[in-house]
């Protein structure tokens, strides 16, 4: 009995990952309707001991110097192929330490036209990923957004933070911010 609820069980599982799997071989690119000017800053907030004393850290990671340009796509009914889909973007590395260990934040903006609650809006936001040197498996996602029913250019500003916070925490926190102009 033990075995046909393990093959059962294991041939359920199989359906239900065959079903969440996306074919990207047809892929086509989408639609460009215009692009927008990004700057990205990172910060990187941890404690150390400074004369017997647990002090907060604050430092500044990197940051663009020139914008970035996000190209604006308009991924209406195809939000899922989007989603697995689309690789290329723009984005900013920057190298970084995450619990006294070498690691890179990868901050990537995004901004697409897609359908929402029955209309139309404009999906603008950023992952940001953390990935420990030598592990690409252990990242950690912050991620950001505004979905807006207004479609048209406009200038906002979008912060995280995540991480560990307070003196007995033990981990690091970053705080991203992505400034989207026009």
């Amino acid at each position: 009995m033990r075995i046909k609820f393990s093959i059962i069980l294991s041939l359920l599982l199989n359906l239900n990952l065959n079903a969440h799997a996306y074919d990207c071989s047809k892929h086509q690119d989408f639609p460009v309707v215009e692009t927008q000017k990004v700057f990205i800053s990172v910060g990187h907030f941890y404690w150390t001991k400074k004369n017997g004393k647990k002090v907060e850290v604050n430092e500044q990671v990197c940051e663009t110097e020139q914008p970035l340009f996000v190209k604006v796509l308009d991924i209406r009914g195809r939000e899922e192929e989007w989603y697995y889909c689309q690789k290329d973007g723009i984005s900013l590395t920057c190298k970084t330490q995450f619990r006294g260990k070498n690691a890179k934040i990868y901050v990537r903006p995004a901004i697409v036209l897609r359908n929402w609650n029955k209309g139309v809006a404009r999906d603008t936001h950023f992952h940001a990923y953390l990935e420990p040197q030598g592990d690409s498996s252990k990242y950690h996602d912050l991620f950001a957004r505004i979905v807006s029913p207004n479609l048209e250019k406009s200038e906002l500003t979008l912060d995280s933070a995540g991480g560990g916070r307070g003196k007995n925490s033990n981990t690091d926190s970053y705080y991203v911010r992505v400034d989207f102009t026009k």
